[in-house]
């Protein structure tokens, strides 16, 4: 028995150690691209397929499915009614830049002469902006050692006149691009790119997806972006989802310039706003001009939210080592309920000299309309908050109402709190470590007063996005990227 119990403990401590060897520096992307060789319209001629099943072969180092789409038109859409499709979709690992020319069947001769598709040019420049700058500095902050990345390449339907609308808004929708809820996969897709004459728009999008996977908030409302699951930068959605939006947004504004420019130029006073319908998926016709809504509907608006944000970064700049300030105040509060208050609150912490700056750009960001007990609610008490509501006059502005865009909004919420958010993160379940933890003691009857002796036990986050995504995604949940 004694001897399993030395076996026991050398194996759990060889498995502390080689986690605490392989800190988050050892990040990795795996690619993956996906080709749509075939659309089956309807769903039933397709081979193989039934009972709504997705059917998969193999093939060397290759997986062959065929899946049915997963778009659901919205109420509003002249798509309704349409026959369900499928795809067939072969999906391989590519390593470097030659494996991804060579499986999308192109050479660097052909893109020279503008021979290779826009939405093509978008993949290839997504596999490349993964060594960027950009990217590896955010890498240290990723709690998951790796990301599935899927380029899928559907650039034979993409604008070939002779396909149907239906076949380009499902291939659209059902590749989305979009960052999954383990934190652990990007999808990108040259559909949603095959528009844009250059690939800045593909290669900030993969930013944006890429903050999204370093993201512990969790949605705290129920139809978080809507009926139809989708999110536009003038629509009021609920309070979480604006605040992962803005966040991933953010990202985005100050690393490209245009992105920058795009957002800080719509968020003015006489932008119009609009939120979907509750009963009616796809419905916008509801709107409200920038200057009528109230503080609690800009901040649920991706568009104010991120170009605050960027205020934020205009006037704090950079730390000592060169680091962001706002993006080291996020990872500071990162945790699944995480909010913009939570983070406006650790970014005052951080730099108190300025809180009076700090919440004059909040309150301008959301255009002077935030009344003084939200305002305290918001950024927590101070004397330099009262001298900033008494100074600005904030007790004469008008009542909090909210409209009927604010009522369908609040519809969607339910209570939650935004106390501390590092109190929050511990995990409720008890960890792997902790068990191995309590394993080692009772062998050893270790006492609680030299329990301190025992190497320090890192706890593995089990948040996730909870994001249930837009569009289909080969699932691959082991370690072997074709494994079942």
């Amino acid at each position: 028995m004694k001897r399993l119990n030395v076996l026991f403990i050398s194996l759990a401590l060889l498995f502390v150690f080689t986690f605490m060897a392989n800190p988050a520096s050892a990040f990795e992307f795996n690619f993956y691209y996906q080709e749509i060789e075939e659309v089956y319209d309807p769903a039933s001629t397709a081979p193989w397929l039934g009972l709504g099943q997705t059917v998969s072969n193999w093939f060397g180092n290759e997986k062959v499915e065929i899946k049915k789409s997963e778009y659901v038109p919205t109420d509003s859409s002249p798509d309704k009614g349409h026959a369900q499709i499928a795809y067939k979709i072969r999906t391989r690992k590519v390593t470097c830049l030659a494996e991804l020319y060579n499986a999308m069947g192109v050479t660097q001769e052909q893109i020279n002469k503008g021979e290779v598709s826009n939405g093509q040019l978008a993949l290839i420049d997504t596999f490349k902006e993964a060594q960027s700058k950009a990217i590896q500095d955010r890498t240290e902050h990723a709690f998951k050692n790796k990301c599935d990345v899927y380029l899928t390449d559907s650039s034979d339907y993409d604008t070939n006149p002779n396909v149907s609308d239906y076949v380009k808004n499902a291939l659209k929708k059902d590749f989305w691009p979009c960052s999954s809820g383990d934190k652990k996969r990007i999808q990108m897709s040259s559909r949603f790119f095959c528009g844009d004459a250059d690939t800045d728009h593909a290669v900030s999008t993969f930013v944006h997806e890429y903050s999204h996977s370093l993201d512990k908030t969790e949605y705290q409302e129920k139809n978080h972006y809507g009926l139809d699951n989708t999110h536009y930068y003038d629509e009021i959605i609920s309070k979480s989802a604006a605040f992962k939006e803005s966040w991933a947004e953010y990202n985005e504004m100050i690393e490209f310039d245009s992105t920058r420019d795009s957002y800080l130029s719509r968020a003015t006073a006489n932008t119009m706003l609009s939120i979907e319908s509750t009963s009616k998926s796809g419905d916008y016709s509801n709107k409200i001009k920038a200057s009528d809504a109230t503080a609690e509907q800009l901040m649920c608006n991706e568009m104010f939210m991120c170009s605050m944000l960027y205020k934020l970064h205009e006037l704090l700049g950079e730390d000592a080592n060169g680091k962001d300030i706002v993006s080291n105040a996020f990872y500071e509060t990162n945790g699944k309920n995480n909010s913009m208050s939570n983070l406006i609150k650790q970014i005052i912490k951080d730099n108190p000299s300025k809180i009076a700056d700090i919440i004059k750009v909040v309150d301008d960001a959301t255009l002077n309309k935030m009344k003084s007990d939200y305002m305290r609610e918001f950024f927590g008490d101070s004397q330099e908050l009262e001298n900033y509501i008494t100074n600005n006059n904030v007790d004469a502005r008008g009542s909090e109402t909210t409209g009927s865009v604010g009522e369908n909004a609040a519809r969607r919420a339910k209570p939650s709190s935004e106390n501390d958010t590092q109190a929050t993160d511990t995990l409720k379940k008890t960890s792997i470590f902790k068990r191995i933890a309590d394993k080692i003691k009772s062998t050893l009857k270790i006492t609680s007063s030299s329990s301190s002796k025992l190497p320090t036990l890192k706890k593995l986050s089990d948040e996730t996005e909870n994001n249930k995504g837009k569009g289909v995604v080969i699932e691959v949940e082991s370690d072997d990227p074709f494994g079942e």
